[in-house]
């Protein structure tokens, strides 16, 4: 079952679950970062139960999987000092990053081991550490917003009621980890992020030069 509308009073439960589970896991988390997430564990949720569990009637916006309620459950949290905002805005052009977080180290949906908490849970473990961007790109690829592009129903309900498969991605993440730890650490440079998207990102971006070189060499 995938919601026609949003519950504003479920996204919120889970708004906040997620973000305290994603502290205990050190996650920086951002506004697009955690609506893919729960997007994710939605997807998660209904090849494991054939049920969503977020709450939230997802669509195909600019940005991929979103409902503009959600800006609604965002400023509500953070208005009842459940959640901090944290805005920057961009050296460059007009946009600007917004980073949440808990105020609270548990949640009463995580009290309550509600079912949906194990989904949400899994998809922080393998998608967690990654960059928003990333994210975005991955949820371009998964079942609902292919059919959603294919079909040219740009802001249209997504369908998530099939039963899909996520593919899994945390074995790129750990062998660029493992790259990672094995460097030493210049003193001049910056401390390194534990994320690690943006080396993911930079080998995806690049796969087609290298392809072509290739191709030429042989």
């Amino acid at each position: 079952m995938s919601f026609i509308e949003t519950d504003e009073n479920r996204a919120a439960s889970c708004y906040e679950a997620l973000l305290v589970l994603a502290a205990e896991r050190g996650l920086n988390i951002t506004r697009t970062k955690i609506a893919k997430l729960l997007y994710l564990a939605d997807l998660r949720s209904v090849e494991h139960s054939g049920a969503t569990g977020s709450g939230v009637a997802w669509r195909w916006r600019d940005y991929g999987p979103f409902d503009n309620r959600l800006l609604a459950v965002e400023d509500k949290l953070v208005k009842n000092d459940v959640i901090e905002r944290d805005t920057t805005w961009w050296e460059w052009g007009d946009g600007k990053r917004h980073d949440l977080s808990a105020l609270r180290q548990s949640s009463a949906l995580v009290e309550a081991s509600d079912g949906f908490v194990e989904h949400i849970e899994a998809v922080l473990d393998e998608y967690g550490t990654l960059s928003a961007k990333l994210l975005k790109k991955h949820t371009y690829r998964t079942p609902p917003m292919q059919e959603a592009q294919e079909s040219g129903d740009h802001d249209g309900l997504l369908d998530l009621d099939e039963t899909v498969q996520v593919p899994d991605m945390s074995d790129v993440v750990s062998r660029y980890q493992g790259m990672l730890d094995s460097l030493p650490q210049d003193d001049d440079d910056p401390p390194i992020s534990d994320d690690l998207s943006f080396l993911v990102e930079e080998v995806d971006e690049w796969s087609g030069l290298r392809k072509r070189a290739t191709s030429r060499v042989l």
